[in-house]
């Protein structure tokens, strides 16, 4: 069976990054490359990320390479919602949705 998740520091373009591989929910496996200042730093990242995926998962981590547009799009589709009215209470949606 596979690891899950993996961390290893990496020189790329002369410059030292630590690097995790993970896999997602959907079982695509994903990677994660952060900047490090030394060895010691780049480890303390890859607990760092290791960490974060195991308390909140890989969405969270996800979430954190959102772009603007992406979180626009999720926040319309799941949040924005028009008003519902019983008996002129309102119970769902969004009293400012236009």
């Amino acid at each position: 069976m596979p690891r899950n998740k993996e961390g290893s520091t990496r020189i790329k373009n002369g410059k030292l990054y630590a690097r995790v591989t993970y896999q997602d929910d959907n079982g695509k496996t994903k990677e994660i490359w952060r900047k490090a200042e030394n060895r010691t730093h780049a480890k303390e990242l890859i607990k760092e990320i290791l960490r974060t995926i195991d308390d909140y998962g890989s969405k969270y981590v996800q979430s954190e390479q959102m772009t603007f547009q992406e979180l626009a799009s999720y926040y319309i589709d799941n949040y924005l919602q028009p008003p519902e009215y019983i008996e002129n209470r309102k119970f769902a949606g969004l009293r400012s949705y236009e």
